[in-house]
């Protein structure tokens, strides 16, 4: 979801002029009373709100308002609401309840999430690389838990990756904002719908496209760039995953917009699939063992999807070899740069073993003389 900086009144002079009224503060959706207004994520807007039974808790509110409205709009926004209800994990966000206001407006309760994006989190607390890859490890091991339930995001981004930095449990990654997830078995009809034909197409890379093409550009796929439902499918969110990391490590996403670079040719540039070299950018910013994990990265960034990882679990366990010093599967690794990672992984004992070795080499040579 992309957080909005924008006042609660500000907020109601967006959603203001709508066939049906925009949301006040203090409108009351089943048993919650809306308190804040936090931001628009896709097909709907969010808000705090407090509900007061059976217990007393804060929690967030999307509501698909009168300014978003469209039968494209109400079929993604109650396939957002089944998809949440089928996923439960610790690393997305869980829904609440759900209903239809009094005047007909759609809405669902789910946990508030505080927590910062992902990129936000990272430069803020100042992370090395290996602490910015945990936290993509656990946003690949959420992804995974909902592709084996068949739901596919294709939405993830940094600002739908949020962190909660919990005191003494460490941070924890949250994934929002399933608006835009599809079925990827046993399609239903509601979660099949493509984007809406001329609808408008904003000019913000970063910001979800409600019209030509259904994501957000920065962090899409080619396959998604080139409006081909049919090669959708979990190497789509596995590009955006790895699409994440590069920004996390580089400071940019693996296309980062060009100046005077228009929409069009912004595009056109995702759908070739070339993310130029990922290595030379982890190296300029001192990325350790760049060479492993760029193989990886590009690996996850291919443009032709059979060349990627084959899902987010199969990623997260690469980055996570990276981490720990072992040979990545991406990397052609010989027998000497096996040996240096082992030395790596295993300083004292590898010492250890030398010492041994030389003294057992002097005791040949020693009794070879005499």
């Amino acid at each position: 979801m992309d957080a909005d900086p924008l006042s609660t009144s500000a907020g109601e002079r967006i959603l203001r002029g709508a066939a049906i009224p925009a949301p006040q503060i203090g409108d009351r959706f089943g048993r919650f009373t809306l308190t804040r207004f936090i931001g628009r994520g896709s097909f709907g807007s969010v808000f705090e709100a407090e509900q007061d039974a059976p217990v007393r808790r804060r929690v967030a509110v999307k509501v698909l308002t009168g300014a978003e409205r469209s039968e494209q709009a109400e079929r993604r926004f109650d396939a957002e609401r089944r998809a949440l209800a089928s996923l439960s994990h610790a690393g997305i966000a869980q829904i609440l309840d759900g209903g239809v206001s009094e005047d007909g407006t759609p809405w669902f309760a789910m946990e508030l999430v505080e927590g910062k994006a992902i990129d936000e989190f990272s430069d803020s607390a100042g992370l090395d690389a290996s602490a910015r890859i945990e936290l993509v490890r656990q946003a690949c091991e959420a992804a995974d838990f909902a592709h084996r339930r068949g739901i596919l995001h294709r939405d993830l981004k940094p600002g739908n990756v949020l962190v909660q930095d919990r005191p003494g449990g460490g941070p924890r990654v949250k994934i929002v904002d399933f608006g835009l997830a599809k079925v990827l078995e046993g399609e239903s009809p509601d979660m099949q719908q493509s984007a809406g034909e001329g609808e408008q197409v904003v000019s913000a890379p970063d910001a979800t496209r409600a019209g030509q093409v259904l994501g957000t550009p920065a962090y899409m796929s080619p396959e998604g760039a080139a409006l081909d439902p049919s090669r959708i499918d979990a190497r789509s969110d596995v590009y955006a995953l790895a699409a994440i990391a590069v920004r996390l490590l580089v400071g940019e996403p693996p296309h980062p917009v060009r100046s005077g670079e228009g929409d069009a040719a912004y595009i056109s540039r995702i759908r070739r699939g070339d993310v130029g070299d990922i290595v030379a950018r982890l190296r300029r910013r001192g990325v350790p063992r760049c060479a492993d994990l760029g193989a990886v990265l590009g690996r996850a960034l291919s443009a032709d999807p059979a060349d990627r990882y084959q899902g987010a679990a199969e990623l997260g366990e690469e980055l996570g070899r990276w981490q720990s010093g072992f040979p990545v599967r991406a990397a052609r690794t010989g027998a000497l740069g096996r040996g240096v990672r082992l030395v790596r992984r295993n300083p004292a004992a590898s010492l250890l073993v030398a010492v041994l070795v030389v003294g057992l080499v002097g005791a040949v040579v020693v009794a070879w003389q005499q």
